[in-house]
């Protein structure tokens, strides 16, 4: 049971690395997104997959609202 229990954690840990790894490749690239992502151990077939395949990339779910933008 632990041992499911740290995969879930590591899953976890992995989806918020991801999740900002989109938000860094969207301000500052995708080279320094991978070395982000590779720096906190996720594996390289999950980068390949996140970073440089368009049908797998979702949105920065921390980008701004196109209703409201700011100027």
């Amino acid at each position: 049971m632990d041992e499911a229990r740290g995969d879930v954690r590591r899953d976890n840990a992995t989806a918020l690395f991801v999740d900002h790894a989109l938000c860094l490749q969207s301000i500052s690239g995708s080279a320094e997104a991978n070395r982000y992502l590779r720096d906190n151990g996720v594996q390289e077939e999950i980068i390949k997959r996140v970073l440089y395949r368009q049908i797998y990339r979702k949105k920065c779910s921390h980008s701004k609202s196109k209703k409201n933008p700011v100027f």
